[in-house]
């Protein structure tokens, strides 16, 4: 947990913070982290153990699952897993190129129009502005990489200040059949 710094066993509060999600050990830990979440990350990124589960592959910027067959390692109390050899290659050559987060989100995509709500729901996204653009689907990854400037200039409309994200049960069972 990263407001008690305990080690979590279970899953008493469950929250995302800037592509990253943490487990919260009881009632009230996602309300200590929402106010000054820098503070708890700062203070726990300093241990040994992981105190953040990174939801994307950092180098690909895919939404990924921890599973026993992927690599992965922690640097600054977060696991990041990888799709691929590779990207784990290259997120070891330069880690801090691949994790700083703007300070803003979008969570509308900007090129179908559609919100995503929770930013644990999307496949993939893309950092542009100082800000951190969440799609939709796998399909608005393509169009982003040829036109990036048109949608990003379209993302700033709804752009906010990044914020903490409570994580439901019913999110995630979705994402568990959406990320298999």
């Amino acid at each position: 947990c990263p407001v008690m710094g305990t080690l979590n066993a279970g899953q008493a509060e469950v929250f995302d913070y800037k592509g990253v999600r943490y487990f919260g050990c009881c009632a009230g830990c996602a309300d200590k982290f929402s106010a000054d979440p820098e503070k708890y990350i700062r203070a726990a990124s300093l241990g040994q153990s992981p105190i953040g589960l990174a939801l994307y592959d950092p180098v690909s910027r895919m939404r990924v699952k921890t599973m026993p067959n992927l690599p992965n390692m922690t640097f600054h109390g977060v696991l990041y897993t990888f799709e691929n050899s590779e990207d784990e290659a290259r997120f070891q050559a330069q880690p801090e190129s691949f994790v700083a987060a703007p300070d803003k989100e979008v969570l509308h995509c900007p090129v179908i129009g559609v919100d995503t709500n929770e930013p644990g729901s999307a496949p993939s996204y893309f950092d542009a502005d100082g800000m951190r653009i969440y799609l939709c689907c796998y399909g608005c990854i393509n169009p982003t990489k040829f036109h990036a400037a048109e949608y990003t200039k379209q993302a700033k409309a709804t752009a906010v200040k990044a914020s903490v994200h409570i994580v439901t049960a019913a999110d995630l069972k979705k994402e568990a059949e959406t990320f298999r």
